[in-house]
């Protein structure tokens, strides 16, 4: 997995004139449930709006939350069961360092 993550970080650098920074975020996998709740900020303080801002989703809109980075502990939370041999999961994995790389100081 490190791997992977050095070659998108190298070609996210390459072609958005991001920094190369190539201190590598935490990957873990978990239920989609447990990814909308940290997309939601279910484990921040005001968990009660968050769960009733993820309950109130429809099936679909819960279902395609694929993936999300926890700033909180520097992690990349892929659904369990991600492999990333489609290009979807490698799409989602992509997305999550793109957005984390752009904000960071370079």
């Amino acid at each position: 997995m490190q791997a992977l993550l050095t070659a998108v970080i190298t070609w996210l650098s390459a072609n958005y004139s991001l920094p190369a920074n190539y201190d590598l975020p935490s990957i873990r996998f978990a239920a989609p449930e447990e990814i909308a709740l940290i997309r939601y900020g279910a484990f921040g303080r005001d968990r009660r709006q968050a769960a009733a801002a993820y309950a109130a989703l429809g099936a679909d809109q819960q279902r395609s939350i694929v993936s999300v980075y926890d700033d909180r502990t520097k992690t990349i939370v892929l659904p369990a069961g991600w492999r990333g041999v489609t290009p979807a999961e490698l799409s989602s994995s992509c997305m999550r360092l793109f957005t984390t790389f752009r904000t960071l100081p370079g």
